[in-house]
This record gives structure tokens, sequence and C-alpha cells, in this order.
């Protein structure tokens, strides 16, 4: 990456002075304030590794000599310097400014490229994944790409692209399970369409299909048992356990009795709230008698009585927004 850092003054400078749209002095500037002075300056810094002076030389040739060629190269430059002195964001700026300021110039190819890498530097920084930087990364070396066929610059954008892509896809999973995990199945559901879409044939655009597809799966069972349990005999009772909003311990427990285990999914305080039910029986005496072994049964510490009346005065409630 970095043997395509430093580019030699003569390309920047021709690019320039091609563009045709600064006239070069007939009669240089006296030596040593002319602009061509700074800028040989700030090129031999950079050259010995002196980077702050480069910046400094850079500053005081774009105050000295706003309208010259030379001038026209300073956020480019500067941009170079920055990186190169670990200044990830003054990089980027400067490399923005260049992008901004001299769009008709030959170096926005480097421009770009100088964005993606340091955009790439803060997705790593400090041990920890930064989803922004990366995703700036990825458009960065995706718009050089693209624009810039012809870019010394393209091959090695390209090899960026890739594992740019399965990081944020992977992040966006590990996304997903976390909002599961916090019962946000709405938010969950959302990411999982996000991803699927912007990142297909990943592995995690894969599972994130599954995840679609169970939520999908698991609304119309919820709906079929909602419609049961509202059919049952008001005065008949059934065992209710301790809800949770963790999807994965509800699939645990459904695992245990399949085709005994009732449950439903409501709203509550920004997430999905599974309530889980066992058995149909006539009388609360029955059914305090199956409590030993539904607990046994679903390795729980607790559960109790509950006349299907409550439970259905709850759903017509919650349904009436109430």
């Amino acid at each position: 990456m970095n043997s395509h850092l430093y580019r030699l003054a003569p390309l920047f400078l021709s690019a320039v002075l091609l563009s045709g749209c600064i006239t070069v002095p007939s009669t240089p500037l006296p030596e040593p304030w002319s602009a061509e002075h700074y800028y040989d300056a700030a090129r031999q810094a950079q050259a010995s590794g002196d980077y702050s002076d480069a910046l400094k030389q850079l500053a005081d040739l774009k105050q000295r000599h706003p309208e010259s060629p030379y001038a026209r190269l300073v956020a480019i430059e500067s941009s170079y310097a920055h990186y190169q002195s670990g200044n990830y964001l003054a990089a980027i700026h400067s490399a923005d400014q260049q992008i901004a300021e001299q769009p008709d110039a030959g170096s926005l190819d480097y421009a770009w490229y100088l964005k993606g890498i340091a955009h790439l530097k803060l997705t790593h920084q400090n041990g920890q994944f930064d989803a922004n930087n990366s995703r700036a990364a990825y458009q960065s070396f995706a718009t050089l790409a693209q624009t810039f066929p012809a870019s010394q610059y393209r091959n090695e954008a390209l090899q960026q692209l890739q594992p740019l892509r399965l990081q944020l896809a992977d992040h966006e999973l590990e996304t997903i399970h976390a909002l599961l995990q916090q019962g946000n199945q709405s938010g969950a559901r959302e990411r999982a369409a996000y991803l699927a879409k912007n990142y297909p044939d990943t592995t995690a655009a894969n599972a994130a299909l599954v995840i679609l597809h169970s939520d999908n799966h698991n609304k119309t069972v919820s709906q079929q048992h909602t419609t049961w349990l509202l059919q049952q005999a008001p005065d008949h009772y059934t065992l209710q356990m301790a809800g949770t909003s963790d999807q994965e311990r509800l699939e645990a427990l459904i695992a245990r009795a399949p085709e005994q285990l009732i449950w439903y999914q409501r709203p509550a305080q920004g997430r999905l709230w599974y309530t889980l039910l066992y058995g149909h029986y006539g009388s609360a005496a029955e059914a305090e008698a199956a409590i030993p072994a539904l607990k046994a049964l679903f390795a729980i510490d607790e559960a109790w009585v509950q006349p299907f009346a409550t439970l259905q005065k709850s759903l017509l409630n919650a349904d009436d927004g109430h």
C-alpha cells in the first residue's frame, strides 16, 4: 500500500497545468518566497519524513500564493502528510477538500485512495471495529474503482472491497443477534432485511434470510395460538410459565414439548414479549396437580394456574390498545 503513497511532483503539477484553469506566471516570483520554493520545500520535508514542516510549508504556500498552480496541490499533499504522521481524520478532511475544490484535477483518484486508506486505519483503531469508518472506506474504494478505471490505485482498491464487504456483513449480523437478545425483534427484522439486500451472496446474508423466515414463522404460529386461546372456555384453566423476550429461550422451551406448549407474542416496552402456556384443565385443582410434572418437563422453578378468562381479557385489551 505504501508504495503507491508518494507520487512525483511533475505528475501532479502537469495535471494542474494542463487543466487550463490557471495561467502560470511568465516571470517567477523572487526566491525564497515563490510558490515553487514553498512547494519544493514541502516535498523535501516529506521525503525526509518531517511531515510537520511539510504541512507548515504547504500552509504558507496556500496563504501567500493562493492563485498559484502549486496552491491547487496543497490539499492533496497535506492529506498525504497527515496520513503519514498518523492524523487520519485530518488526512480525510484534506482529501475531501481536494475532491471538492479541484474536481477537474488529475489527482482525484489519489484523493479517493487516501480517503480509503485513512478510513481503513480508523476502522481498526484501538482494537475496536468501527463500522462507520469501514463503510466510508468501502465507499471511497468503490468510488475510485468505478470512476477511475485506468487509475494505478484501482487494483488495490478492488482488493480492499471484498474483505471490507464481508466485515460489514458480519457486523450487521452481530447487531441483529444483539437486538434479538434484547428482545427487539422489530429492529432485528429491519437490520436482517437491510443485510440481505445490501450484502447478498455472503454467509451473513444467508443467516439473515433464515432469521427473517423464522420471524415470519413465529408470527404465524403466534397468531394461530392466539386464536386457539380465545376459543377456549373462559371458566377452564391452563398453566402459565414465566414469560420471556429471548427468542432463543423460547425456541429451547418449545423443543421440549413442541405439540403441547402454547405461546403468543405481544409488544411490551419496545420489544416482543412471549407468554408461554401449557395444557387445558377443567378445574383449578386439576391444573394445580399438573404443576410438578410441568416443572420437571421444562426444568423451571415456577408455574402458576391461570383462568382462560383472564388471559382472554388481557389479549382483547391489548388488541384494543388498552
